[in-house]
């Protein structure tokens, strides 16, 4: 390969990844990357010990990882290729010092976890090299080791802390009574939760406070969004009111403004379970509903139902009628006509258009059905409301 495109590639790789690396002449020179200020001098010495061919040195230290291994380039032969630093996913330092510069995580160099730096690693190997590196030519070196910043050793610091806590104070349980109280529509329930607060969620997910409540905060909404759907809310409405909720926390500061949020949206919820009018409804019509109002653009039939929720068209009929007090067929109709309305106030779709995409048999259907349901046509329709509204 060409010196020239073996740069640029190992520069695009930097740029990708921003794991920094260095390939090292045997005079003791970075050529590449060309015009580096960076030189060999900024690390302790051992870390520039040549690797014996077909070996890679892999060294760990408190915060960071570096690799070193040789290669044989055009006019460069017995090249040391240099990797690192590479930060050390859950470490606390996020600057690396030398030539009196500050590199910082995110902007020069990444933080990543031992699996993903050696197969940056053996990515590397492979294209300076020609040839797959094993597991057998690995060879660890550790220096000032910091176990804490490996998954298990937190785990088991975690779980130590939590035998000491209020059960009130974990996430599991103050999270059961809160969904409760949205569920039951308790809103007084939801205020005496929220004097707890201060003293619920211990464990640390942020060093910031403001971004340590938005994460636990995401996940109650989550938790709400399946409870609102298991409750009866449409699939569609549920995951929109959720996704409108999690693209707010972008504009949401401080802790006084994110509390804010979420009683705003304990009472969002609490509304959108209780004022659907399915919400009291079992499962299986609650699966039926579900279905129905995801394929909404799409001809549903009996069968189509039936196997959704693997049972048979006559018990799903007398299930559902039970329950709504209508049939099948004219609930979709009347879901189909409701969705003919938003679209023709609020999109430039006409009528025809709008037959097709609710996929009616016909243009001459189409209208019989919404008037059936709106003693209008679709063209009266808009006709008399769009002028209202704009």
């Amino acid at each position: 390969m060409e010196f020239e495109a073996l740069s640029l590639i190992l520069k695009r790789l930097y740029h990708k990844y921003l794991i920094p690396l260095f390939v090292i002449n045997n005079e003791g020179h970075i050529i590449i990357p060309k015009n580096s200020d960076w030189t060999i001098d900024y690390l302790k010495q051992d870390y520039l010990k040549l690797p014996p061919k077909h070996t890679v040195f892999f060294y760990e230290d408190q915060d960071y990882f570096f690799s070193s291994f040789t290669c044989d380039l055009s006019d460069n032969n017995n090249c040391q290729v240099l990797v690192g630093p590479c930060g050390i996913l859950g470490t606390k330092s996020d600057t690396f010092t030398f030539h009196d510069h500050d590199y910082l995580a995110g902007v020069h160099y990444s933080k990543e976890t031992q699996p993903t730096f050696v197969e940056f690693v053996e990515l590397l190997y492979s294209l300076l090299n020609g040839q797959v590196l094993s597991k057998k030519q690995h060879k660890w070196i550790y220096r000032n080791r910091r176990v804490t910043a490996h998954t298990e050793t937190i785990l088991t610091n975690n779980l130590y802390n939590r035998r000491f806590e209020d059960p009130f104070l974990d996430s599991f349980e103050f999270e059961k009574r809160y969904v409760e109280a949205v569920r039951r529509n308790e809103p007084e329930k939801i205020e005496w939760l929220f004097k707890k607060v201060n003293y619920t969620y211990n464990s640390k997910l942020s060093l910031n406070k403001v971004e340590n409540l938005k994460y636990k905060y995401s996940g109650l909404i989550t938790i709400l969004t399946r409870v609102s759907v298991n409750e009866g809310v449409p699939v569609n409405q549920a995951y929109s009111l959720s996704d409108s909720l999690l693209q707010k926390l972008q504009k949401i500061h401080t802790i006084a403004e994110c509390m804010a949020h979420i009683k705003e949206t304990s009472l969002l919820f609490m509304e959108l379970i209780h004022d659907f009018p399915y919400s009291e409804t079992n499962f299986l019509v609650k699966d039926l509903l579900n279905y129905i109002d995801a394929h909404i653009y799409e001809r549903i039939t009996l069968k189509d139902l039936a196997e959704s929720v693997q049972k048979h068209p006559t018990h799903i009929t007398a299930e559902f009628k039970k329950a709504l007090g209508q049939t099948v067929h004219t609930y979709i109709n009347q879901k189909k006509v409701a969705e003919a309305k938003h679209l023709l106030l609020f999109t430039d779709k006409s009528y025809k258009e709008i037959a097709t995409l609710l996929t009616f048999s016909s243009q001459s259907h189409f209208i019989q059905i919404f008037k059936q349901f709106e003693n209008l046509t679709p063209l009266e329709f808009k006709n008399r409301h769009v002028t209202t509204i704009f």
